[in-house]
């Protein structure tokens, strides 16, 4: 009867530890999809974070190539622009240049014809003188 009552009594404290195990597995086993879920949140967080920012680097990226071509549109205009503006001032440079030369040429002319009615007046002078020097 004492063995009997022994092993009820082993039987017993078996069913203890077995029940204080079956609890320390339970709790463990809620902490760990606790923290299983929590790392989770966190992951997702994360991969939020890393979504959010690689939209903002496409979109900065997107703004940057953006603004390099308006850049590259501008400078390509102001090149334009220059070329015109060199392109007006050599045609005005020629058209000054032939200007002068005409004027030039123009002024030569005056001058001769300035020349040939002064040497006419000093024949006409000396006709003149002539005649009334006879008369």
């Amino acid at each position: 009867a004492s063995s009997k009552a022994l092993q009820d009594e082993q039987l017993h404290s078996k069913d203890e530890q077995i029940s204080s195990l079956e609890d320390k597995v339970g709790r463990m086993s809620f902490e760990l999809a606790s923290s299983t879920a929590l790392q989770g949140e966190e992951l997702n967080s994360k991969d939020e974070q890393i979504a959010s920012l690689e939209e903002k680097l496409v979109r900065m990226s997107f703004e940057l190539a953006s603004s390099k071509a308006l850049q590259d549109e501008q400078l390509h205009s102001k090149d334009e622009q220059i070329s015109s503006l060199e392109d007006k001032v050599g045609r005005m440079s020629f058209e000054l240049a032939s200007s002068t030369a005409l004027q030039g040429e123009e002024l030569n002319s005056k001058d001769e014809q300035i020349a040939s009615l002064e040497e006419k007046l000093v024949r006409m002078s000396f006709e003149l003188a002539s005649s009334k020097a006879l008369q």
